[in-house]
């Protein structure tokens, strides 16, 4: 049994939690990448919309095309721009962008430094941005650019002539360092919260696993106290007050064990308890009258001249019969008073609980004339029906045998003076 028990707590508890932890890494790695590619859009946005602020200040700053002049250094106009890092420094400490202006496909102005800390000026394009920008004229965005051994986010546009004409590029990027670690951190929170919401989901998970694995448990102990013949056995309050399928199967595990109880305990005929569970009930009943000093009797009856039914009408009116003197006796102890045994053939015993032998003497007379009453009808034939009594009251030593022989031997005193009567001594 543990281990079922075992493997259903496992079964369940795995069934709730890998889906949740699944849903968890789900929703965490793609809120990662949702939040990585909203993010990447919006420095592209950024780094677009500083460009165009860059050119802006360009062209208010030093007016003119872009040229080189006889000396080889790069002119806007008429202002020598090539060694001018006024305005590319003062934008990177009030944005924190790094800028480079290209004439053609090589950095004249820079914010960018080497590992020795000089700036990168000098240098060259990639062939695919030079591509792009230089040769058809695009603005160009990479997510994934090297630069001396960085990563950046880079957004490179033409850098036009007032005859149209592509003179260079103006970059502008983002290290991917910074924007990593802005991601990283909101990554780390939406961590916590799925690991918080998974430890919350777990200990519900565990709460109902539990819930559901004790109730399964009291309804198999239950049943193996009804296995081994206990049909006393209780099931437990709070499993049968569930409004779910469990509390559902534990209510049936009651309708078993009263069905079962029913076909032990119940003659099938009659539906009277049969001898051996009558016999039970009355050794319960003799315990309780020893400790609280209560008395009840006993009323020992036969149908009378009952022979005569089966012989004249045949086996089944004399089911009849014994089915309408039981009916009769439900009838009567409907108030909860006592109860009925059908000890045997078309012999009964009478329980009356809390009567003394003279008070249980005039109730088995009133049960005598609720039989001689009853009519009973069996195909064409309207049967009447008599019973001889022999009552008798508990005392302190008798036993159940003691009790039952004093009833019998006055039903037998009743039976040789005429029949269809009570006898009390």
């Amino acid at each position: 049994m543990k281990k079922i028990q075992g493997s259903l707590y496992f079964s369940l508890t795995m069934m709730t939690w890998i889906p949740l932890i699944i849903f968890a890494l789900t929703i965490t790695i793609f809120s990662s990448k949702a939040l990585k590619n909203g993010m990447e859009d919006e420095v592209e946005e950024a780094l677009r919309n500083l460009g165009f602020s860059i050119m802006n200040t360009f062209d208010r700053v030093y007016s003119g095309d872009y040229h080189v002049n006889d000396d080889g250094y790069l002119e806007k106009g008429d202002y020598i721009i090539y060694d001018d890092f006024s305005v590319i420094d003062q934008l990177k400490e009030e944005t924190g962008m790094d800028i480079t202006l290209f004439y053609g496909n090589t950095r004249v102005l820079t914010t960018i430094h080497d590992m020795e800390n000089k700036r990168i000026g000098g240098t060259y394009a990639a062939d695919i941005v030079t591509e792009q920008v230089i040769n058809g004229g695009n603005d160009f965005f990479s997510k994934e650019l090297s630069i001396y051994g960085k990563l950046y986010y880079g957004y490179y546009m033409p850098l036009r002539n007032s005859d149209n004409s592509v003179a260079g590029m103006l970059f502008v990027g983002k290290e991917q360092g910074e924007v990593a670690a802005k991601v990283n951190r909101v990554v780390k929170q939406i961590l916590l919260i799925a690991l918080v919401a998974l430890i919350l989901a777990a200990m519900f998970s565990v709460y109902f696993t539990t819930s559901i694995v004790e109730s399964i448990k009291k309804m198999m102990e239950f049943l193996r106290k009804v296995s081994t013949g206990d049909l006393t056995a209780k099931q437990d309050e709070k499993l049968l007050l569930r409004n779910d399928e469990i509390g559902e199967m534990g209510r049936l595990t009651l309708t078993v064990q009263r069905s079962l109880r029913r076909l032990i305990e119940r003659d099938a005929l009659t539906n009277l308890y049969n001898r051996r569970s009558g016999d039970n009930k009355l050794r319960e009943l003799q315990k309780e009258a020893i400790e609280s000093d209560r008395p009840f009797s006993i009323a020992l009856g036969d149908i009378d001249f009952f022979k005569t039914f089966n012989d004249k009408y045949g086996h089944e009116c004399g089911d009849v019969v014994l089915k309408n003197v039981a009916e009769c006796f439900f009838r009567h102890f409907s108030s909860g008073k006592g109860y009925a045994i059908r000890w045997g053939g078309e012999e009964f015993l009478l329980v009356f609980k809390g009567l003394n032998e003279k008070e249980a003497c005039e109730e088995a007379k009133r049960v005598l004339k609720r039989i001689r009453d009853c009519k009973i009808s069996y195909g064409d034939y309207q049967v009447s029906v008599t019973m001889t009594f022999g009552v008798a009251e508990y005392g302190k030593d008798d036993t159940i045998e003691k009790l039952v022989k004093r009833a019998d031997d006055r039903l037998y005193i009743g039976k040789s003076n005429g029949r269809n009567q009570v006898v009390m001594e």
